[in-house]
């Protein structure tokens, strides 16, 4: 007996349609459309039949799709993006003997993203965005800018504890976590 492998994918598609009061030629036109379409993958392996010792490691991947349809002509609540993440870990549990446990694990994720965002021009102009971000911009649309952003986020956690326990009725524990989240 090897271990467990377990395998998942999933697939989902929202469209959010939302209504208001409108006059005119857009009285039949949502003021906001949305669809975001999410896909997911993972995989994870535990190990369990080694002597005094489990392992657990594992994978994952997210891919979305955001689009709002400019034909609300409303300002779009959500700006488009391709998002994907990714992350993998492992981790370990050793038991010497019935009274101690060891553990640790690590993970790392990382995520990137594609958007693109409408902004009014005079709020790009007050917040001083043209020093920092004036290569973004992909488009004029009279009164507003499109941008396009390419983000980039990693993140690394780990983990590491033991635990007694000298009889059935307590249990000492103490852990060591860290996570880089920025």
């Amino acid at each position: 007996n090897f271990g467990k492998l377990e395998t998942q994918y999933a697939f989902q598609f929202n469209k959010r349609q939302e209504y208001d009061v409108r006059i005119g030629e857009v009285t039949d036109i949502p003021s906001m459309d949305v669809e975001l379409s999410t896909h997911s993958a993972e995989a994870y392996l535990s190990i369990d039949n080694l002597n005094h010792f489990n392992l657990e490691t594992g994978v994952d991947f997210n891919f979305q799709k955001n689009y709002s349809d400019p034909k609300t002509q409303n300002k779009r609540l959500i700006p488009d993006f391709n998002k994907w993440k990714t992350g993998a870990f492992v981790s370990a549990t050793y038991r010497p003997n019935f009274q101690w446990k060891l553990n640790t694990g690590v993970r790392y994720d990382f995520m990137h993203m594609d958007t693109k965002k409408y902004y009014y021009k005079r709020y790009w102009n007050s917040m001083n965005f043209n020093e920092q971000y004036a290569d973004n911009i992909i488009g004029d649309f009279g009164n507003e800018w499109l941008t396009y952003f390419e983000l980039d986020y990693h993140n690394i956690s780990a983990s590491l504890g033991a635990s007694f326990t000298p009889n059935n009725d307590s249990e000492f524990s103490m852990n060591y976590a860290f996570a880089n989240r920025p």
